[in-house]
């Protein structure tokens, strides 16, 4: 099986859509119709990270390496480790903002978001920061 046919087996296996991997790679669509269909042709490593990443999966599962799309404990690990900072980056934001304090951040609050974001998958940490982001911008 080539590159462009597991690219596209794995974003139908998720059930996500062409525009939807774009939008969590930063690309067009049509660029990830282009690596689908191989027209984009010798892709290198750095390329083969982003769109891994964004179909959950493993560079060497797109490229032949291996059978098992799954992503490793230790991407996961890194990938959750980086949730978490990002999540404390946010808690230490927001408790300067208004409507929010120490009370409203307390542990059990932020220990409530990790342990969502625990259980969460890429994609749909990507979509709960996108509703943050979402609800911030609209409260300004």
């Amino acid at each position: 099986m080539d590159v462009g046919k597991r690219i596209k087996d794995r974003r139908k296996e998720l059930g996500l859509s062409a525009e939807r991997v774009a939008e969590i790679m930063g690309v067009s669509p049509s660029t990830v119709y282009r690596y689908e269909s191989q027209e984009i042709k010798g892709m290198s490593i750095e390329k083969i990270k982003p769109i891994a990443k964004a179909l959950q999966t493993t560079p060497g599962y797109l490229m032949g390496w291996s059978e098992d799309p799954a992503v490793n404990l230790v991407t996961h690990t890194v990938e959750l480790s980086e949730t978490i900072h990002t999540a404390q980056q946010v808690a230490s934001t927001l408790a300067g903002t208004e409507g929010f304090d120490s009370e409203t951040l307390t542990h059990p609050n932020v220990e409530r978001v990790l342990s969502v974001a625990k259980q969460a998958t890429a994609a749909e940490l990507l979509d709960a920061t996108d509703y943050l982001e979402f609800q911030i911008k609209k409260r300004k």
